[in-house]
């Protein structure tokens, strides 16, 4: 039995390395989103409110309505989601006059809802396109609900 503990002991301690190091020049990393395909993320435990979220990508995201250059908001901490495809946007994110800019989608007269299912519940809502600046020089169409 001693033996057993004495190898398990010498293993342990040969793992520690010695340690000795600083672990040298640490930074949190920055990067400006210069690039015309590129935007600046935030990784962090994301907005107020949020339980259980740790080190999770984020970017700013403005939303204008169709055809409005001053109609807009800048939505922060946009959840980067790598398994989706496009941006969905909560009604509740956006300014009251952003959201009456946006008007609905509409197929043979009647207005376009959507449901999504999410891991905790879900949302239910109308569709609509606004207008979404990602980088500055992009423009691109998204859909909110």
């Amino acid at each position: 039995m001693r033996r057993i503990i004495s190898i398990c002991l010498m293993l342990l301690l040969s793992a520690c390395g010695g340690g000795g190091g600083d672990g040298g020049n640490l930074s949190n990393g920055s990067n400006t989103g210069s690039t015309a395909n590129s935007v600046t993320m935030t990784v962090d435990s994301g907005p107020s409110g949020v339980q259980g979220a740790f080190n999770l990508p984020y970017v700013s995201v403005t939303v204008c309505a169709p055809g409005s250059a001053s109609n807009c908001q800048t939505v922060d901490h946009v959840l980067v989601d790598t398994g989706s495809t496009g941006l969905r946007i909560l009604a509740s994110a956006l300014n009251a006059s952003l959201l009456a800019g946006l008007g609905s989608q509409q197929v043979n007269s009647r207005q376009v809802v959507e449901c999504m299912q999410f891991a905790d519940g879900i949302t239910w809502g109308r569709s609509s396109w606004p207008t979404s600046r990602w980088p500055a020089r992009r423009r691109a169409r998204c859909r909110c609900s």
